[in-house]
């Protein structure tokens, strides 16, 4: 596995000691011993394996130049002509009288590296894909329905112009729910906005009675919450309180009563989604809330955990409260705006 020359000078220098010629080749690294006029003593056979050090002379300036293909890191990181990745450190002899090379071996190391930032961008891109589609399915269903209304026979030109409208709104909801995903995940800022947060859970509350006249869905907003002013991202928050509600729609079954309730609480707005329907455990509880879990055959489970991000990040909070095959009371306190 050696030149000529590099087992003349070995023979030359470490005959005496053959135990160092055994614990260097014990190393499970390539170790190669260079004396001060740059000539190799000494390679052992992890060396040889990573360098060829045929026909060099025995001279590490013409191995170097015969086995690598391109270096990184001041020299430090080297790509072989044999296609592997690997870490070169010097270190100085005593007394100044050549140098030892270390060479490892990382290509295993560096294609699992890969691997897993690939994977890791391969499912990043496919979560926030799921949030997409599941924060897209509700104003999309709900814009179908409306487009489907303006076929009716006999449709007045009222009725035409109050589902074109509602129509228009969903459209801007999707593009820009489209526009902030985006811009969170290449770190832009959102908008931030005051608004009327009661009003927008009255039109959450409309487009789900429109999507699903087979459930019976109150809304119940008290006296002193007429307007309730909250300060954030106004898409966001509205695809919160979509995917909460739809999560109560899909939890119910034909018949099935649904309140969605609004009241103060001292500086804070308490929104609360109640159903009759399955309900869930509280191991269930905390595996919703995880995110990719769901209880439905067609759910990505990502719902509540969207809504939870969504309303932490608004200062807010939100608690589940269920019994199996009874009910789930969602309820979220978002600060209000002070006056």
């Amino acid at each position: 596995m050696y030149s000529e020359t590099v087992l003349h000078k070995k023979a030359q220098v470490l005959p005496e000691k053959p135990e160092i010629t055994e614990w260097l080749e014990a190393i499970p690294a390539g170790i190669v011993i260079i004396d001060v006029n740059g000539v190799i003593l000494h390679a052992n056979n992890i060396a040889c394996e990573l360098f060829d050090f045929t026909a060099i002379n025995a001279r590490w300036e013409t191995a170097l130049k015969k086995n690598v293909k391109g270096i990184s890191d001041n020299g430090h990181y080297i790509f072989s002509q044999s296609g592997k990745h690997i870490v070169l450190k010097t270190q100085a002899l005593p007394d100044r009288k050549g140098q030892i090379v270390l060479l490892l071996d990382e290509s295993e190391l560096k294609k699992d590296n890969e691997s897993k930032i690939t994977l890791e961008k391969i499912d990043s891109i496919g979560k926030l894909s799921a949030a997409l589609a599941h924060q897209l399915r509700t104003p999309l269903s709900t814009a179908m329905l409306y487009v489907s209304n303006l076929g009716l026979d006999n449709i007045s030109i009222d009725d035409i112009k109050k589902y074109q409208h509602r129509i228009m709104n969903q459209l801007v909801f999707i593009k820009q729910q489209i526009e902030e995903v985006l811009l969170v995940y290449k770190g832009g800022e959102v908008l931030l906005e005051k608004f009327d947060l009661a009003a927008d859970m009255l039109c959450i509350s409309e487009d789900f009675k429109a999507l699903h006249p087979d459930v019976e869905l109150n809304f119940y907003q008290a006296n002193d919450v007429e307007t309730c002013y909250v300060w954030g991202n106004r898409q966001s928050l509205r695809g919160a309180f979509n995917n909460i509600v739809d999560n109560a729609v899909h939890a119910s079954a034909t018949n099935d009563k649904i309140d969605i309730k609004l009241f103060k609480k001292e500086e804070n707005l308490i929104i609360e989604v109640i159903d009759n329907g399955q309900g869930m455990s509280q191991d269930v509880i905390a595996k919703v809330m995880k995110g990719f879990y769901s209880t439905k055959d067609t759910g990505n489970g990502l719902g509540l955990s969207i809504a939870r991000s969504v309303i932490e990040a608004h200062q807010g909070r939100l608690t589940i409260e269920s019994e199996v095959a009874q009910y789930t009371k969602i309820a979220v306190m978002i600060p209000m705006l002070k006056d």
